[in-house]
């Protein structure tokens, strides 16, 4: 029986092989060894060197190419089903050992130590004509159960003891191919954890190798985002792998991976980007599992008696985070506020308004960025907060709520912005608070979300000659400078296109607005308010395409129909801009003319060329999905829980019990600091 076969799966690198297989047959060893080279049908000369070598030492060397491309793990796996030595190392063919005693190295150890399945060198990595030590300490063993000591070994520098685990586990393997956890397995951190789960790993620091870092290789051909998208997964699926064994390695890995990768998830696909968040948050729910009565903390300030889009955000991501994700949830509200009835039946604790607010250590307080002012007595060790800026208007809300100046106000912000404690809900929100208190602020965003949709449309119009358009959202002062143009626009265009008018909401500007469309002739239907599931089937039944702002916005995305957003005007004069849903910038769901003027490049659009562009074949069916898989990404439940928490484990540490000022000694020293920042 041979002693050891050493596998290189081949994928066009004519230009390094030989390199790879000189240093392999140049070993001085007395343990017997073959090469086996799996070519995967390359398109440059791998192929020709690789039966060049062949020729030269037949004794030493097997090809096996493939007639077709199979992909990376596709042919590693045909490099595993070869594996029929004691002992089995894998060889990138563009890396090479620089030591001729590799081997007997090696396999010495593993012969003479039955309980180990892995033992790996250290190597050189060399990087634009650089090389550097891959790994730096001391030889150390490590283990399975114990893998925060355990390392991350290269693979030209790391042998295995054929202890089955190849074998075993090829069907899993081949089920994997094909899938989007592929690339997970590709690599040699499952090669190793594979073998580390049937035995001791030990880590030798001498230098037997080169790892040549090139942009084609698995690793880095990957873009920063997708590296660490990539690692958040691994240590995610390793969970599921190993069937819980090593959890509270893969589960601390898998979070801090997630956290890393949240700052790029926008670069990722959309698809991808829903699968990010949903692995993260099954991450920190098996974590909070596994902590019971010590998992985190989240604590939600809104006392209120009257329903409105705080109260709905809140009180759904409260109910998720106690009920879903198994986080330890307070909720401060009135003795009889609204909030305490909608999360009736819930996991959340909740707390009379007024009372003091008791967090373990590291507890999160999320609060409206208008209640600022009006925090309760915290007591705890390195309390965060989370200030939610959920409307353009906060700070002139905040000013006007609290009676304070601008100044105080201003101040106030800068002391959470110092914290990293300032969240906004869109581009909108933050360009807002630049602007008005004209400072420089940290795009840190948590959207928000609405719920998934049994029901969705399909087809083209729903009635010849007719474009049905509807505005779903209130009818207040505050919604006043987005339909009322919307209705002027509308008359505008009455005799090039029979348009109907489905107007649901309700509020004080209704009966001025009915007025406007029998002035202007505009044919409209005022439903006044309906929601759940009536809503749904209304719209989709009657809907060519909807206008609307906010939350409302993302109810008609999530039935895939065209949606459109509006803007507000605060009194200008008459104007004719509208913007796609999925054209709208960092989770814009409508916003002030304001705003507008200082975004970039904004694809805004007439409202002749929204409905010109509904008249293309398909049109209302490729927007509406297109509306629909924007809100996936952007606004689901998964990516705003999400969202929240990191943003929460990023906030700073406030420490011992605050008085309801507002922690003022922690205010009077960040804010000196930023005093002495500026100069």
């Amino acid at each position: 029986m041979l002693d050891l076969q050493i596998l290189i799966p081949v994928y066009n690198k004519g230009k390094y092989i030989e390199d790879a297989l000189t240093s392999v047959l140049g070993q001085e060893t007395t343990y017997t060894y073959e090469i086996i080279i799996c070519d995967d049908a390359s398109t440059d000369d791998s192929q020709t060197i690789i039966d060049q070598f062949c020729q030269r030492y037949p004794q030493k060397i097997r090809s096996y190419p493939n007639a077709s491309n199979a992909g990376c793990l596709g042919n590693s796996i045909r490099c595993y089903e070869k594996a029929g030595a004691r002992y089995v190392t894998v060889l990138d063919p563009d890396d090479y050992w620089t030591d001729p005693h590799h081997i007997q190295a090696a396999l010495d150890f593993l012969d003479g130590h039955a309980d180990y399945t892995v033992f790996m060198s250290n190597t050189l990595l060399e990087e634009n004509g650089k090389q550097r030590p891959y790994h730096s300490g001391m030889s150390r063993t490590f283990g399975f159960d114990h893998l925060s000591g355990a390392v991350a070994g290269h693979t030209s520098a790391t042998f295995y003891r054929n202890c089955g685990a190849f074998a075993e586990n090829i069907d899993v393997l081949r089920s994997k191919v094909g899938t989007p956890q592929e690339k997970i397995y590709e690599g040699e951190s499952f090669r190793s954890l594979l073998h580390l789960a049937r035995g001791k790993g030990y880590f030798d620091p001498t230098i037997r190798s080169v790892y040549r870092v090139l942009d084609t290789g698995i690793w880095m051909s990957l873009s920063v985002s997708e590296q660490h998208y990539l690692n958040s997964e691994f240590y995610a699926e390793m969970l599921q792998f190993f069937d819980g064994r090593g959890a509270t390695y893969f589960l601390e890995m898998a979070e801090k991976s997630s956290g890393a990768a949240a700052p790029f998830v926008e670069d990722l696909p959309p698809a991808a980007q829903v699968k990010f968040w949903e692995t993260y948050l099954s991450v920190v729910a098996a974590r909070n599992k596994t902590t019971g009565a010590e998992s985190p903390t989240f604590a939600f300030l809104l006392p209120s008696r009257t329903v409105g889009g705080y109260e709905f955000l809140f009180t759904r991501l409260a109910r998720a985070l106690a009920d879903d994700l198994h986080f330890q949830v307070f909720f401060i509200d009135y003795k009889d506020g609204v909030c305490r009835r909608m999360l009736s039946g819930s996991g959340v604790k909740m707390i009379e308004q007024g009372s003091e607010l008791k967090l373990l250590q590291g507890g999160l307080l999320v609060f409206p960025a208008t209640l600022g002012f009006e925090l309760p007595v915290i007591t705890g060790r390195n309390v965060r907060l989370l200030s939610w800026f959920a409307h353009p208007k906060s700070f002139e809300w905040l000013c006007y709520r609290t009676s304070k100046t601008g100044e105080a106000a201003k101040q106030h912000i800068e002391w959470l912005h110092a914290f990293r404690s300032l969240i906004f809900m869109d581009w909108s929100c933050w360009k807002a608070a630049e602007r008005v208190l004209n400072a420089t602020f940290t795009r840190n965003f948590v959207p928000v979300y609405a719920t998934q949709k049994a029901i969705s449309r399909t087809g083209g119009f729903h009635e010849p000659g007719y474009v049905n358009i509807a505005w779903l959202g209130r009818l207040d002062d505050d919604k006043f400078g987005a339909i009322n143009p919307l209705i002027e626009n509308l008359a505008n265009l009455r005799d090039s296109v029979r348009v109907r008018l489905h107007v649901i909401g309700d509020g004080n500007m209704r009966s001025r607005l009915e007025d406007a469309c029998a002035r202007l002739s505009v044919e409209a239907i005022f439903y006044g308010t309906i929601i759940g599931e009536e809503l749904d089937r209304y719209l989709v039944s009657n809907a060519d395409i909807v206008f609307a702002m906010g939350i409302s916005s993302l109810e008609v995305a999530n039935l895939k129909i065209p949606t459109v957003l509006t803007f507000l005007s605060e009194g200008a004069a008459n104007f004719d801009s509208y913007l796609w849903l999925f054209d709208s910038p960092q989770f814009s769901l409508g916003m002030y003319l304001d705003e507008l003027a200082a975004a970039d490049n904004l694809p805004v659009h007439q409202l002749s060329e929204i409905i010109s562009q509904l008249k293309v074949p398909n049109a209302i069916s490729n927007l509406g999905q297109k509306c629909f898989e924007h809100a996936a990404s952007k606004h689901s439940e998964a990516s705003v829980l999400g969202r929240l928490i990191n943003a929460g484990s990023s906030a700073g540490a406030l420490h011992g019990a605050s008085p309801p000022s507002l922690f003022k000694r922690s205010m009077r020293r960040a804010l000196r600091a930023l005093r002495l920042a500026k100069g």
